[in-house]
Formats: C-alpha cells, sequence, structure tokens
C-alpha cells in the first residue's frame, strides 16, 4: 500500500481507535483457546523471556487487558506477538489495520495469494500472447 492511500481525504470516515476491537478479539481468543487464562499468562512470560524481554504477565494482568471498562490498560504492543502465538490466532493483532481497510494474512493465506497472483499474471501474458499472434496473422496475410 503506498503513502498515497492514506491520505485522509481518501479513507473512509471510520474511527482509527482500534482499542474495542482489539480488546473484544482478545477476549474471544481468550474463550476459544484450550489453555486457561492463568496458563496463556505463564506460557506468555515464557515467550517473552525467550525473546529476553522481562515481563510481568499475571491472569489479572490479562484480565485487565480485556476490559472495555478500563481503556488506559492495554497490552503492550511488543506484547501483542506472544499473546496471539499463544492463544494460536492472529484476530487480535488483525484488529490494529481493520480500522485502515487492511487485513492481516497468516502463511497459508499468504501462499495462497501469491499462486492467485501467479495466475493472475500468467492469464494476462496468454491473452497477450493470443493478441500479438493475431496481429502476427494478420501482418502475415497482408
Amino acid at each position: 500500500m503506498s503513502d498515497r492511500h492514506l491520505q485522509p481525504d481518501l479513507l473512509p470516515r471510520v474511527s482509527l481507535d482500534p482499542l474495542t476491537s482489539l480488546k473484544q478479539e482478545m477476549r474471544l481468543a481468550l474463550k476459544r483457546s484450550r489453555l486457561s487464562r492463568d496458563e496463556v499468562a505463564a506460557a506468555m512470560k515464557k515467550e517473552l523471556a525467550e525473546q529476553g524481554i522481562n515481563a510481568t504477565v499475571t491472569r489479572n494482568t490479562v484480565d485487565n487487558w480485556c476490559k472495555d471498562s478500563d481503556p488506559s490498560r492495554v497490552i503492550p504492543l511488543r506484547y501483542l506477538p506472544a499473546f496471539c502465538k499463544v492463544v494460536e490466532t492472529l484476530r487480535p493483532a488483525a484488529a490494529l489495520v481493520w480500522p485502515l481497510g487492511a487485513a492481516v494474512v497468516g502463511p497459508e493465506d499468504a501462499a495462497l495469494l501469491d499462486a492467485a497472483r501467479a495466475r493472475v499474471r500468467r492469464l494476462e501474458a496468454t491473452r497477450e500472447e493470443r493478441h500479438a499472434m493475431a496481429a502476427y496473422d494478420l501482418l502475415r496475410r497482408t
């Protein structure tokens, strides 16, 4: 996406605040997770420690990040990838870009998009070849 696509006059008039969606997606992820909130907190702490981030993450911390009633308590951005990994969903991270009309795509969907783009290029090349051959045939007949 080029910067010109981010010009305010070209964006639909929607809220650019992703907080409500982020917290909602975090709650849904926790509800769908096979892990308890205590296990999520412990797994996050472990993941972050492996990245050299000394974080204090407890069940209470996770609960507070998810409360709509407290907009001042938000998961730190550098913790969000660990949360998504532990609960096995990209949706909380995706909530950050939804206001821009964008999406987060996982590896499988990215590969599918690459294949679709390659097919479109191939179809366009075939069409160009047909047109070129038709022009060539016309020239040969004259």
